[in-house]
């Protein structure tokens, strides 16, 4: 006995062989086709979104932007408004009488009588010159007290 094997035996009834090489259904390709009509519903809906996310994003930063230019425009009355409040301070410090009670009341001052007003003639041209006279110590204290002298005059 050569081939004693049940293995090389093939008295197998034909049923038997039609159901064991069957071949392989159809429902394979089917399900291929199915599989890649849900990556593309998985690729729209995850487009869509992303579509929907920046469309949120956007309306998130417009409405920041929107509440620092609120934030903004209110800093900026409030600043307008310190300015008038500031405008009118000076206004007010800037007026003569004001000034009078503060030089009179804070200060001590007092206003000038008529015996201190000097009246200066600008009529004469302003020419300078020089002196070739020599300076001594007498000199120089003679010149100072002609001059007091000719301040008092």
């Amino acid at each position: 006995m050569a081939n004693s094997s049940s293995a090389y035996q093939l008295n197998v009834p034909a049923r038997q062989l039609e159901r064991a090489v069957k071949p392989r259904p159809a429902n394979k390709v089917v399900v291929r086709a199915k599989s890649s009509n849900n990556v593309r519903a998985v690729l729209v809906i995850l487009t869509i979104a992303a579509i929907a996310f920046t469309i949120c994003w956007r309306y998130v930063e417009v409405y920041n932007l929107a509440s620092e230019l609120n934030q903004k425009q209110t800093q900026l009355s409030q600043l307008n408004a310190q300015n008038s409040q500031l405008s009118m301070q000076i206004q007010q410090a800037l007026d003569k009488t004001t000034l009078d009670n503060y030089a009179k009341n804070t200060l001590g001052m007092a206003a000038p009588q008529k015996a201190q007003y000097v009246y200066l003639d600008l009529t004469e041209s302003d020419v300078m010159g020089s002196s070739k006279a020599t300076v001594t110590n007498g000199s120089i204290l003679g010149n100072f007290f002609k001059g007091i002298i000719d301040y008092f005059k």
